[in-house]
């Protein structure tokens, strides 16, 4: 899967954010560092979320999910 296809029209700005993660933590914005920030940062979601004991169901991942979303504006 490419970088566009992953992150779609704000591929640019999650970019942008694991670079600056990166300097954060005083790594270099290589290929390699960006990787494993983004592994890293997907794991972490992933665990917090596999912990969760209201999300033992798909129903119950997807009501967190439109719980989050904003109310649409006019």
């Amino acid at each position: 899967m490419t970088w566009k296809v992953f992150g779609g029209k704000h591929s640019d700005l999650y970019l942008a954010l694991l670079k600056a993660r990166c300097a954060g933590d005083g790594l270099p914005d290589t290929e390699e560092a960006l990787s494993q920030v983004l592994t890293v940062h997907l794991h972490r979601g992933i665990g917090y979320l596999a912990g969760r004991d209201d999300l033992a169901t798909i129903s119950g991942l997807v009501g967190l999910a439109m719980a989050q979303q904003p109310a649409p504006t006019g």
